[in-house]
């Protein structure tokens, strides 16, 4: 997950009668098992244009394969959806070229993906701040250097939200998502870490969501982009030398 590209379809797309058939593998894919609407990427397999299908969940020719074997994030229902000459009506297929030129969809579509998935790891590490709050052992110090670091990340991650919601879709817009994105990653394991400290070794031992939220933060930096081509973005960015690379 933490080298996989957004934007590089794994799933591919041939003509057929009224629409297109599609075949390849959706890994890791959230929800999984309870989806009632598929959302992919295809790329063509001639011209390699790339799309956006969505379909019914019991569309014939989706099975679902198990890929998550950590307990940590299980309910997240994180498979591997398998795509096995599943027909896609025309009026289900979006190609990028045609009714996206612009690349204002898949900008929002980015955009909402960053907003929620920081929101998600920084409502986890908010739960150790709770745990703080409840424990009559808790530094004052220590809660105060674990909470800032989540409650500047919630201003940051408002902030775009409320640029989002007032229709800004620039690239300046995107760079600022994965600015805040990095930023929160490092923040929140600070704060989970400073917040294990201050509750000690015996609420650590006697509780367990205390092990699994540390746990869980860390995933926060395994979704695309990768590291790499964020800091290689991010770089060229602020550089002046590259437009902002939703890779």
């Amino acid at each position: 997950m933490s080298a996989a590209s957004a934007f590089k379809p794994t799933v591919t797309a041939r003509p057929a009668d009224g629409g297109v058939l599609v075949n390849g593998r959706k890994q890791p894919c959230s929800l999984s098992a309870t989806m009632d609407l598929l959302t992919a990427s295809v790329a063509d397999e001639e011209s390699g244009r790339r799309g956006v299908i969505v379909i019914p969940a019991a569309t014939e020719g989706i099975t679902i394969e198990r890929f998550w074997d950590t307990h940590i994030l299980a309910a997240a229902q994180s498979d591997t959806v398998v795509l096995k000459d599943v027909f896609v009506p025309s009026e289900l297929l979006f190609w990028n070229d045609v009714d996206d030129p612009a690349g204002q969809h898949e900008k929002t579509g980015y955009v909402w993906f960053g907003l929620l998935i920081s929101a998600t790891y920084l409502g986890a590490a908010s739960l150790l701040l709770e745990r703080m709050l409840q424990s009559p052992k808790t530094n004052a110090m220590l809660y105060s250097e674990a909470a800032c670091e989540i409650e500047s990340a919630m201003a940051a991650l408002e902030g775009i939200a409320r640029a989002f919601d007032a229709g800004d879709r620039s690239d300046e817009l995107s760079a600022r998502v994965l600015f805040v994105r990095e930023a929160i990653r490092h923040g929140i394991r600070r704060a989970a870490g400073t917040a294990v400290d201050a509750l000690g070794g015996i609420t650590f031992i006697k509780s367990p969501d205390i092990a699994y939220l540390l746990a869980a933060v860390q995933a926060a930096g395994f979704h695309p982009p990768s590291r790499r081509a964020t800091a290689d973005t991010l770089y060229a960015y602020h550089a002046g030398t590259g437009a902002v690379a939703l890779t």
